[in-house]
């Protein structure tokens, strides 16, 4: 009996790593230009996990099976299913839709004087489009003391950033706003006074990367209004 079970451990030993080995299969998505394809929808048949393409289109999947087949998926482009081996690197290819073969045609993204737009062509992005954002200059408080701004609650970049980051894909520099980052989150809404609109309070302290310079932060707060006393409205897109 002892023997018995001793034979069978030992055919278990030598059987079960082959039946669990484990594969990396690697490759990397392109257009019918050659040009790598982030972001592109990866169903691995026999898990039926999902992943996704990085920004220069790689990809890199554990699988146990050598064998195997992909549906790769993205808005715009053909659906395409592939089979594949998975001690083989991958070098596979999606076409546009014809409804999308001039998406991909350089647009005017900014109308500023002697702004060039070879930068936004260091990352891609697919569908989306970014205004460019140009560094403000210092301004002279001497010369000009008072300035204005505008005020607004836009907050979809640091939503937009999460999800580059959860995808592991490089954010582009141009969907970085800072305003919305700040404006995410609750910053201690404090109502105002009984007799004033806004209530203002600002912090000045150390700027981290120059010693020469000080950082001011404001926090404005407005009177909230009741949605009920808000009118009806028609949002047009």
């Amino acid at each position: 009996m002892l023997l018995k079970q001793l034979l069978v451990y030992l055919i278990l030993v030598f059987l079960v790593p082959g039946a669990m080995g484990q594969y990396y299969l690697r490759g990397e998505i392109v257009d019918e230009k050659k040009q790598p394809v982030q972001n592109v929808k990866i169903l691995l048949h026999s898990s039926r996990m999902i992943y996704y393409s990085g920004t220069s289109g790689g990809f890199g999947i554990e699988t146990r099976t050598l064998y195997d087949s992909l549906t790769l998926s993205l808005d715009g482009y053909e659906t395409r299913i592939a089979g594949i081996k998975a001690d083989l690197y991958q070098n596979l290819e999606i076409k546009l839709l014809p409804s999308n073969a001039n998406r991909g045609r350089p647009k005017m993204i900014s109308i500023t004087k002697d702004l060039k737009q070879a930068t936004r062509y260091r990352w891609y992005t697919g569908d989306e489009s970014y205004f460019q954002l140009v560094e403000n200059e210092y301004v002279n408080a001497n010369k000009f003391p008072n300035t204005g701004f505008s005020l607004n609650v836009n907050k979809a970049s640091y939503s937009n950033i999460r999800r580059f980051l959860n995808m592991r894909s490089t954010v582009p520099p141009d969907a970085i706003r800072t305003e919305e980052l700040l404006n995410y989150f609750n910053l201690c809404y404090r109502e105002p006074a009984a007799n004033e609109i806004f209530r203002l309070e600002s912090q000045l302290t150390n700027c981290p990367w120059n010693d020469e310079r000080q950082l001011m932060f404001l926090n404005i707060s407005a009177k909230k209004v009741s949605i009920d006393l808000i009118p009806p409205s028609n949002f047009v897109f």
